[in-house]
């Protein structure tokens, strides 16, 4: 079986890394972003996907356009009979879905139908959510609203961020996908349930520049919240009012008991110091300070001050 995958994240490595090494699929081709300019020196990189298909020998093309007749007539040569989309980051025609026989496939971070949109990881630790899930989709159309094929619940704990918590879907996502795999190999092509157009269910919209900034007028399990859907990249910014420099606070945890004029620091010791917000506060374990790696709250004070009464805003 012929396989086409496209990917764009470091993320997509790993289950281009799983198919690559899957004995159903005979060859692979993979589709990317174009090479872009990135980092400090601007310089021009390729996307982690193409980094991976040139060490490892995996074909690979990396359309501008990916419904553009050029890109249109590549995928054709290819005679896949599979598709499978994972953060790619271009909209695929008719034409494009097409052209595989048993079908493109997506794989969703939540459980839809709820959190569809580019962003579902963030928003579940944004909103607070108890869990959330992976869903794997036939696509169409029409933006995360393909059938639902299989679904996993992932539960989310306290210590999760972004990075962790999207680890562990990956996980589940691959699982799901080498039932997949398995099962197209054996000739049974995938059904699924529609999804319903049920009202109040909750859209993931890339997040604002605006929620990088904390504010301390919220409560503190809202801020604990922003923290961690943004932590390790790009991270939630403060700034010190007295030393007059932002920090980015990449870990945190809940301390109701803190009390204080919102953004005021309340205590200081050697492991944390402790912000007041809203309502309660936050207690700071890890910050990374403008230009410098992430360090722990230890290693911040030993190159920088903050006492009780000092403000963040």
């Amino acid at each position: 079986m012929n396989l086409v995958f496209m990917s764009s994240t470091s993320t997509g490595c790993r289950y281009l890394r799983f198919l690559h090494a899957h004995s159903d699929v005979d060859r692979i081709y993979a589709v990317t972003c174009p090479d872009s300019r990135c980092g400090r020196g601007r310089k021009i990189t390729p996307s982690p996907v193409a980094k991976y298909c040139v060490e490892k020998g995996v074909d690979i093309i990396k359309p501008k356009d990916i419904n553009s007749s050029h890109a249109v007539n590549m995928l054709k040569s290819y005679s896949a009979q599979l598709c499978f989309v994972v953060d790619y980051g271009q909209i695929l025609s008719s034409e494009v879905l097409s052209l595989f026989p048993l079908g493109c496939f997506n794989i969703h971070y939540s459980l839809l139908p709820d959190l569809r949109g580019p962003d579902p990881v963030r928003h579940a630790l944004l909103k607070g959510y108890e869990k959330t899930g992976v869903s794997l989709i036939k696509m169409n159309e029409k933006i995360d609203s393909g059938e639902i094929l299989a679904s996993k619940e992932v539960k989310i704990t306290p210590e999760d961020n972004f990075k962790t918590l999207k680890d562990r879907l990956t996980s589940r996502g691959i699982e799901i996908l080498d039932d997949l795999v398995e099962k197209t190999y054996s000739g049974e092509v995938p059904s699924g349930r529609s999804q319903l157009s049920l009202k109040n269910l909750n859209y993931a919209g890339k997040l604002s520049k605006e929620m990088c900034q904390i504010d301390w007028n919220l409560s503190a399990h809202q801020v604990f919240s922003r923290i961690r859907s943004l932590s390790p990249a790009p991270g939630c910014r403060t700034f010190h009012e007295k030393e007059k420099k932002s920090i980015i606070i990449t870990d945190a945890e809940i301390d109701e008991n803190i009390r204080g004029k919102p953004g005021m620091v309340s205590e200081v010791s050697k492991r944390c110091f402790k912000v007041a917000c809203g309502e309660g506060g936050v207690k700071v374990l890890r910050v990374k300070p403008a230009g410098k790696r992430e360090m722990d709250v230890s290693s911040f004070l030993a190159g920088n001050q903050i006492e009780k009464g000092d403000m963040f805003r």
